[in-house]
């Protein structure tokens, strides 16, 4: 039993649109690297800092407590504090 199909042309079924102008290509973002390292110049400690898209510390290593202990503990042991100052 024969089938009759009839195919139209692809040029013909389908519309061309016209291409749309693009906008231009953002900046790009000046980042800061993540984890950041900072020397903690009182104590002599390597902070470790983790920061978010804009910039702000979110976590530390060692944490802001941690550090806060350690100057703490160098306060109340001045001979300490003056050997990291001299360092």
């Amino acid at each position: 039993m024969p089938f009759a199909t009839s195919i139209a042309p692809a040029s013909a079924s389908r519309a061309i649109a016209p291409i749309a102008p693009t906008a231009p290509a953002p900046k790009p973002l000046q980042r800061t690297p993540n984890p950041q390292l900072r020397l903690d110049p009182v104590l002599g400690l390597l902070v470790v800092e983790i920061r978010d898209a804009s910039g702000a510390v979110v976590a530390s290593i060692p944490t802001a407590r941690q550090l806060a202990a350690y100057r703490a503990a160098a306060g109340a042991r001045p001979h300490v504090a003056r050997l990291v100052s001299k360092a």
